[in-house]
């Protein structure tokens, strides 16, 4: 009975891990999209440039964050983080209805960069862009 419990709680963290996990072809099709999308907005972030920050957004996200609401964040990243320099792919989950793809952007104030997720509520076409959240690096390289 022992080894069965431990054989069922390994098989539980393997399912754990691989769950949401896209395979290579699936990863490769949605970097395609996501990677030159992600660059934009965070050049344009870096700009203060609310049109090419949101011009993947869906309607969703439209209605979330006008241009003044995009201006304060702007000027508090620049202000708290410095100048985007570049970013690097972190990772890939797939949801039923979502697909977040998470990188690690570097800025000119900060050592260790910020964690970008950017949620995807299509992975093709235009309006796919869903959801953007910064959270100062650490959460996703732990």
């Amino acid at each position: 009975m022992r080894y069965f419990a431990i054989t069922l709680v390994a098989i539980l963290v393997i399912l754990a891990l691989c769950l949401g996990r896209p395979d290579f072809r699936e990863e490769t099709r949605i970097r395609n999209h996501a990677d030159p999308i992600a660059g934009q907005m965070l050049t344009a972030l870096s700009e203060g440039n609310y049109p090419e920050f949101s011009e993947h957004f869906d309607e969703h996200l439209r209605a979330q964050l006008s241009a003044a609401d995009f201006q304060s964040f702007s000027e508090f990243v620049k202000q708290s983080y410095g100048l985007y320099l570049s970013s690097h792919y972190y990772s890939t989950v797939i949801y039923p209805d979502i697909t977040l793809v998470k990188y690690i952007a570097q800025f000119s104030g900060v050592s260790g960069g910020l964690d970008i997720t950017i949620e995807f509520s299509n992975t093709e076409g235009a309006g796919s862009v869903h959801g953007f959240s910064v959270v100062q690096a650490g959460w996703l390289t732990r």
